[in-house]
């Protein structure tokens, strides 16, 4: 009977450290777009991209290796200047692009950078793969 509940015991503990806790999506932010080593450790590649044609209106969709990746920190959390570049910042919580009150809570999120009068449009696709967050897609559907 001893031996049953050491067992249980060992194996319950075992089991809930087994459970990482998925990270955080703000702080993920945070670093991906100030740090870029962990920018680039964080990204799939080949990076499916989808990127604006020169001279057209009409869009590429390309893939992108981890030797032709830029960083970038897309401006985020940066007090914006001029109007120029000026651009709302929003985070949905599915690849739809469908706006919530509230980010529930899924294993996708996308950050958009969608400008004001200016034609930006920039999103980012994430996915949490064992229980880290990963840029799967990137998207520059700007004017």
């Amino acid at each position: 009977m001893r031996l049953i509940a050491i067992s249980l015991v060992l194996f319950l503990g075992l089991s809930s450290n087994a459970q990482e806790k998925s990270e955080d999506f703000t702080q993920f932010c945070e670093k991906f777009f100030s740090d870029r080593t962990f920018q680039l450790s964080r990204i799939r590649f080949p990076l499916l991209t989808v990127e604006p044609r020169d001279d057209t209106d009409s869009f590429d969709t390309v893939t992108v290796g981890r030797g032709e990746w830029q960083y970038s920190d897309f401006g985020y959390g940066k007090k914006q200047s001029g109007s120029l570049d000026r651009y709302e910042a929003r985070t949905y919580d599915n690849f739809a692009l469908r706006r919530v009150k509230r980010l529930r809570n899924t294993k996708e999120r996308v950050v958009g950078f969608e400008g004001i009068d200016n034609g930006i449009r920039v999103h980012l696709y994430f996915q949490l793969q064992k229980n880290r967050w990963m840029l799967v897609r990137f998207e520059d559907r700007s004017d």
